[in-house]
């Protein structure tokens, strides 16, 4: 074990540790893959949803009827598009005898619902970043901590503060210490970047929902 401290490096003083900070350290490492998975996910996710919102915009807004344009709003299959369709579904579902504020009040109502779906979709796995970027410097802290106990406890055992006995307990102590930061700022980019993303598209769908309240009253 102290033959592993002999090269100072990420890799010697991980195998210098004890199990608790191995064991922290193999979660920090579960972590950050989780974590970088989700960022490459939601990426791929948002550019697509970037490249359909256009695209149902820019005929959106070239439309000649909100009742022609739901006949072709399926091909869209985005955000908006759905948000769109649970709109005008109920409309399109009743007669024409039906009472104008009774046709709003359904397709309002189904709106607002569909928008928060399409809200938690879009926000889905960040609380995961949220979580990584709190929880990671914690987990480096207590593999600080029992790095440091394991030290004193060694150092009474042996009775010696000589290196080769604290150094095990050191070891785990910045070894888990760099590995939660390590683990920690990566997250707190992915997590921030993300964010700016969804609100951008969540700025997008209530500015959407506002427009097509507006629209749908002058239809009906």
């Amino acid at each position: 074990m102290f033959n592993a401290l002999s090269k100072w490096n990420i890799g010697g003083a991980t195998l210098a540790s004890g199990w608790a900070g191995k064991s922290i350290i193999i979660i920090l490492f579960i972590i950050s893959v989780i974590a970088i998975a989700i960022f490459i996910y939601k990426i791929k996710e948002f550019r697509k949803i970037s490249i359909r919102n256009d695209k149902f915009l820019l005929a959106f807004h070239k439309k000649v009827s909100l009742n022609e344009f739901y006949k072709l709003n399926a091909e869209f299959d985005c955000p908006l598009s759905r948000i769109f369709d649970s709109a005008y579904r109920p409309i399109t579902s009743m007669s024409q005898e039906v009472n104008k504020n009774i046709k709003e009040t359904m397709s309002f109502s189904a709106m607002e619902h569909s928008l928060v779906k399409e809200k938690q979709k879009i926000e889905s796995l960040l609380v995961f970043l949220a979580t990584t970027v709190v929880i990671s410097p914690f987990l480096g802290l207590l593999g600080t901590v029992w790095g440091i106990l394991d030290a004193f406890m060694d150092i009474k055992t042996f009775g010696s503060a000589h290196i080769n006995v604290v150094a095990p307990g050191m070891a785990e102590a910045l070894v888990t210490t760099v590995a939660g930061l390590c683990v920690a700022i990566p997250a707190v980019v992915f997590y921030n970047y993300l964010l700016s993303r969804a609100n951008k598209f969540l700025d997008e769908l209530e500015v959407f929902e506002k427009e097509l309240i507006n629209e749908i009253r002058l239809s009906l």
